[in-house]
C-alpha cells in the first residue's frame, strides 16, 4: 500500500509566508515534520455577518482545501490559523476533526519611539498548539 506523507504545513491567515522570518518558516516545518509551506489566504470576514454565515464560510475554506490537497489527514501535518476570532475557532474545529494539528504564532512586540512616533515590530518566538476544541 502506498503511504502518503503528511508533508504540508498550511498558513491559514492573512500574514503571507513572504512576511515570515526564516526562523518561523523553519519552526513550522519542524513542528510537524513537513517539507512544504502553503499560503491559504482567508476571506475577509464582514463584521455584520452572523455566526451561521461564518460557519458556511469556514466550510467553504475546508472544501477548497480538500479540493486542492485531497484528503487532509493524509497530506497536511499542521496549520497556522489566525484571523477573526470566531472564524478562526470554526476553522480549527473543522481542521481538528480532519486530524490536523493547529497552531498559533506567538510573538514579542519590539517598540521604539522616533520623533514622537511609536513604532512596533513583532518578532516570532514560537508556535503554540491549539487545545482540542
Amino acid at each position: 500500500m502506498l503511504r502518503v506523507s503528511r508533508s504540508l504545513f498550511l498558513n491559514l491567515s492573512n500574514h503571507r509566508l513572504i512576511e515570515w522570518s526564516e526562523e518561523q518558516k523553519r519552526a513550522a516545518l519542524l513542528i510537524v515534520s513537513a517539507n512544504s509551506l502553503i499560503d491559504c489566504p482567508l476571506p475577509m470576514v464582514d463584521p455584520r455577518s452572523e455566526t451561521a454565515e461564518l460557519i458556511e464560510d469556514a466550510d467553504g475554506v475546508i472544501s477548497a482545501l480538500i479540493e486542492q490537497h485531497g484528503e487532509l489527514k493524509k497530506s497536511v501535518g499542521g496549520a497556522m490559523v489566525a484571523g477573526e476570532p470566531i472564524f478562526t475557532v470554526l476553522l480549527i474545529k473543522r481542521l481538528q476533526s480532519e486530524g490536523i494539528r493547529c497552531f498559533s504564532a506567538t510573538t514579542e512586540r519590539l517598540s521604539s519611539t522616533d520623533e514622537g512616533v511609536k513604532r512596533s515590530r513583532f518578532s516570532f518566538v514560537k508556535f503554540r498548539e491549539w487545545c482540542s476544541l
